[in-house]
């Protein structure tokens, strides 16, 4: 592949780019994007049912209870899957994913959540920084901080995520 002249950068095109440079070429250089994975609309879900809890906890000093936090789940999940082009993983269905989430929600709320008191949610951020003499622009989005330490919600690496697997037998 020919040198790029690359001004601004993410963590997702870094990301992109070191699991697969082509694929990086074609999604940010060429701007073709593949249809979403049903693992990844999975994530967003989870994603935004946890940032609506932190907002939630942030402002009102309480957890959503975990009934809440899988409604809003299964709202975005349907939202974002209803299009004929994502990409449903063998063996998954829509039955098993909200199981798993309420699963998810049960654990995340009683063994993670009570340690979490959000100080800043999904804030941007942006940083210049020298790569090889050329100034580039890093940027991204920071999922949550809280007593100092900086989290980003990757929800499969989650401790919550796996035992859900594990308790309904999807691992």
């Amino acid at each position: 592949m020919q040198d790029l002249e690359v001004t601004k950068i993410s963590y997702s095109a870094i990301s992109t780019y070191i699991n697969c440079p082509r694929q990086y070429w074609f999604r940010y250089i060429k701007g073709i994007k593949s249809p979403p994975r049903i693992v990844q609309i999975e994530g967003k879900a989870h994603h935004t049912a946890l940032e609506i809890n932190n907002l939630s906890k942030r402002d009102k000093s309480k957890d959503l209870h975990p009934s809440k936090l899988t409604e809003i789940f299964m709202e975005e999940f349907r939202e974002q899957s209803k299009y004929k082009d994502a990409r449903w993983t063998k063996g998954e269905t829509e039955n098993l994913i909200f199981k798993r989430a309420k699963v998810f929600h049960v654990r995340y709320i009683s063994d993670i959540a009570e340690e979490i008191y959000p100080e800043t949610i999904e804030e941007p951020f942006e940083k210049n920084i020298n790569v090889d003499g050329k100034n580039v622009n890093l940027r991204g989005v920071i999922d949550i901080t809280h007593g100092g330490i900086i989290t980003d919600y990757k929800t499969k690496g989650l401790w919550g995520y796996k035992k859900a697997q594990k308790d309904i037998g999807t691992d």
